[in-house]
């Protein structure tokens, strides 16, 4: 077997896919019990996650963390937030990892937890260098499972994105109807309802169906003339491009450029943008609804 050394000290030739190894690997390359030990005394050698090590001064990676999992619970497929972060989710590195399809008896292990959950054939991937679910379960698990703020941003990340549609959430109570974390994926699908993706776009537009305000659409993606998308709009009136924006809750169209870029773009395409908060829906309806009214009277007199 080819071998790399570090400080003499032999390291399997499979550390050079993503930097991490374990210490029995080491040893099977060549190295003695003693330099191993010492490597990891002196921290030449860190633990990564579970019996996972890497170089000291080496940037830990998403790759590193899911192919630590790996070589230590070869059977093992990592799941929910880490795995959702390998698809780009927006989500801070989870303290504990979470690996399903393991044997029975199984403890969590320096920074991986094992969990008993449904896992089809179908639902995750192995590259040889990592097991993890797919993309939709990846994200849904962690809907699931996740403290509900944090599962509330992911949701409408998602949609945003077009990673998630309802259908999916809908398709998990069907075919895991007993699973934990179910509750939770109805209480988002509540939410979302009527295409509010926060309470506060809910509010908005109860205040504009009270008050017979129509045309519009809920988070509409607005593409430029290439086709791309530049905007997720909280509330549209396509005919005649006005943008309102619910600041200081929805956050899904602010991950795709900050609020100043992003409404800069919107009016470059033609979009007249309006801004209203909770506060103003809250205390100044009557603001809110004569403000709409007048500027789409406006915009549409313009066009005429």
């Amino acid at each position: 077997m080819a071998m790399l050394t570090d400080r003499g000290v032999p390291l399997p030739a499979s550390a050079r896919q993503v930097g991490v190894f374990t210490l029995v690997d080491s040893r099977a390359a060549g190295a003695t019990h003693d330099q191993t030990s010492r490597m990891t005394t002196s921290g030449a050698w860190v633990r990564v996650v579970g019996e996972a090590y890497c170089r000291a001064g080496t940037q830990v990676t998403v790759p590193m963390l899911l192919a630590g999992a790996r070589l230590t619970w070869p059977r093992g497929v990592v799941m929910g937030p880490l795995a959702a972060i390998h698809y780009g989710a927006p989500l801070d590195r989870p303290d504990m990892i979470d690996v399903a399809r393991m044997c029975s008896g199984r403890r969590p292990l320096h920074g991986l937890q094992p969990r008993v959950i449904p896992l089809g054939d179908d639902e995750w991937r192995d590259n040889g260098v990592f097991r993890v679910t797919h993309r939709t379960r990846s994200y849904v698990d962690t809907l699931a499972f996740a403290p509900f703020e944090q599962a509330r941003r992911l949701l409408v990340f998602a949609f945003a994105h077009g990673i998630l549609t309802r259908s999916d959430l809908v398709e998990r109570l069907v075919t895991h109807p007993g699973m934990h974390g179910n509750g939770q994926i109805r209480r988002l699908l509540r939410e979302s309802a009527g295409g509010a993706w926060s309470p506060a776009e809910h509010d908005a537009h109860e205040l504009l169906r009270r008050h017979g305000i129509t045309g519009w659409s809920p988070n509409m993606r607005v593409r430029d003339a290439a086709g791309r998308i530049i905007a997720v709009v909280d509330i549209a009136f396509g005919d005649v491009r006005l943008a309102i924006e619910v600041d200081g809750e929805s956050t899904h169209a602010r991950s795709i450029q900050k609020d100043s870029a992003r409404r800069n773009r919107l009016v470059a395409a033609g979009w007249t943008v309006l801004s209203i908060t909770p506060a103003d829906i809250r205390d100044r309806p009557d603001h809110v609804v004569s403000l709409v009214a007048t500027t789409i009277d406006r915009l549409r007199g313009t066009r005429s």
